[in-house]
């Protein structure tokens, strides 16, 4: 398994400020730039790679009031902005006190970044009043911005919000029937195939082994009841672990005829929280347990700026320290796989 911080790459362990030095930018290099390194060649358009960090993490967002950033969703919205949203709280780390998405602006990826009102803070009425866990958001073909969450509470089933803006948004009824709404467990993330729509979810077996799950749709999902039902394993780690499940913040990423599935691998190591596993398949409904690298980073999303990919990381400033509190960005590139 190639890792990438023995590549010579950094790790979010130390992170550079944007802040306190000025060459911060240029080690992350121009948006404009390439996103593969394959010695000059142009890679066939169905290849097998293996992504790595082509530089360091760097802290591009510091929440203010000492609040950290963990499992989030970066994307571009209509105002020509980049719109960042994420699980937070003023303690060090504290799921249950997870009560508001933060929200946050920026002209370009890298910064700086504007602190904006909380996009969506859990309702008691609905079922969510100790917590809201994972937004990702996607933008629909009509122009709405869909927003899919979870909550320990209120049953089981993903949450949904909508928006125009990325700035207000609006709940869409939770269905008193859990069986109508969309299943799954933690840490949605959805994924456009082709016509139709995955949603991939965390999920453990009846042994403990962590696992991630998908069901699909062909209609609009940020309003349908119809998904596959039950959610189809798409990988499941053969070791035993945690009874919520150990394998966190599913992302996938179609490039280059393959599909690659990053997600964080967590364990009881002290190093485990910053473990993200890369899979790679032909078909985005199955992953073998056959990681193909691994990178530092916690709740990572791949993100495309300008032509250039990067990979951000963010999690509970007990377990990254106070450097690594808030948003971490690094370029990614893409090798043959050996």
């Amino acid at each position: 398994m190639l890792v990438a911080h023995l590549l010579g790459c950094g790790g979010p362990d130390a992170p550079r400020d944007a802040g306190a030095a000025p060459t911060w930018r240029d080690a992350l290099g121009p948006t404009e730039a390439a996103t593969d390194a394959t010695d000059g060649a142009v890679p066939p358009p169905e290849v097998d790679l293996v992504p790595f960090l082509a530089g360091e993490f760097h802290r591009v967002y510091t929440p203010p009031d000492g609040r950290y950033l963990n499992d989030h969703t970066v994307l571009p919205g209509p105002d020509g902005r980049w719109h960042l949203l994420g699980i937070t709280d003023e303690s060090t780390g504290n799921p249950w006190g997870e009560e508001s998405f933060l929200h946050a602006t920026a002209n370009d990826l890298l910064g700086p970044w504007t602190p904006q009102p909380d996009a969506l803070r859990g309702e008691p009425s609905q079922g969510e009043g100790c917590c809201v866990w994972a937004p990702h958001v996607v933008r629909l073909d009509a122009g709405t911005y869909v927003m899919f969450y979870t909550t320990p509470q209120g049953g089981t089933g993903q949450r949904r919000a909508t928006s125009p803006d990325l700035q207000g948004w609006t709940r869409v009824a939770v269905d008193r029937d859990e069986a109508r709404r969309p299943p799954g467990g933690r840490d949605g993330f959805l994924l456009r195939d082709g016509d139709r729509w995955l949603l991939y979810s965390t999920g453990v077996s009846a042994d403990r082994r962590g696992q991630l799950v998908v069901t699909e749709t062909r209609e609009d999902p940020s309003e349908t009841t119809s998904w596959s039902r039950p959610p189809r394993v798409v990988l499941e780690d053969p070791k035993p672990n945690y009874d919520w499940g150990n394998l966190e913040s599913p992302f996938v990423v179609p490039y280059r005829g393959r599909y690659y599935l990053f997600t964080t691998r967590t364990g009881p190591g002290p190093s485990d929280y910053t473990r993200t596993y890369v899979f790679r398949s032909r078909v985005p409904e199955r992953f073998a347990w056959e990681p193909i690298t691994e990178l530092r980073g916690h709740a990572s999303e791949v993100v495309l700026a300008g032509g250039r990919m990067f990979v951000t990381s963010g999690g509970w400033t007990s377990a990254l320290g106070e450097r690594n509190r808030g948003l971490l960005v690094a370029p990614l590139a893409w090798a043959p796989a050996p």
